[in-house]
């Protein structure tokens, strides 16, 4: 369990609640009163709890990283462009080249940016014991891949980009 992970389970055990929820926390009722987990606390405990969580974060040496990309100048790179740089392997057989394995994803930007992101993220933690979180969106349909993909490029990163 990472430093940020197991300081706020202990806050939120602290403060009687199952977890942060910023969609509760911050909003109100019709009598402009704290809802769910949170009905009933003062402004005084809200503030107390709020801070003890951005305690944890400032405490651990967090890195945040994000990115965009532009869909147009995506869309105008070749095909054989877009599918390596969205994860396709290309090997050269008989001085030509062939897709091996995966063949990217030529028509998905976010696996540019996630891949990017993940090679950055472990160039940056390579020599460290280090704990990464990726949070690429709300989704659930490409974890599977982004974890191969990760395994991927930790196996062959051999120093930091």
């Amino acid at each position: 369990m990472g430093i940020i992970q197991g300081g706020v389970e202990e806050v939120t055990n602290d403060f009687g609640v199952t977890e942060f929820k910023a969609s509760e926390f911050f909003a109100r009722n019709e009598f402009a009163k704290r809802v769910g987990e949170y009905e009933g606390w003062s402004d005084k405990r809200a503030l107390k709890y709020l801070r003890a969580l951005t305690d944890i974060i400032h405490g651990a040496n967090v890195m945040p990283i994000g990115s965009g990309v532009e869909w147009s100048a995506f869309k105008a790179l070749s095909i054989g462009e877009r599918r390596f740089l969205t994860g396709g392997n290309v090997r050269v057989v008989d001085g030509s080249a062939r897709w091996k394995g995966l063949t990217g994803a030529p028509t998905k930007p976010y696996f540019f940016l996630m891949l990017m992101m993940m090679k950055l993220s472990i160039g940056i933690t390579l020599n460290d014991d280090a704990l990464i979180h990726f949070t690429l969106d709300e989704q659930n349909e490409f974890d599977e891949h982004a974890e191969r993909l990760y395994r991927e490029i930790k196996a062959t990163q051999l120093h930091p980009v």
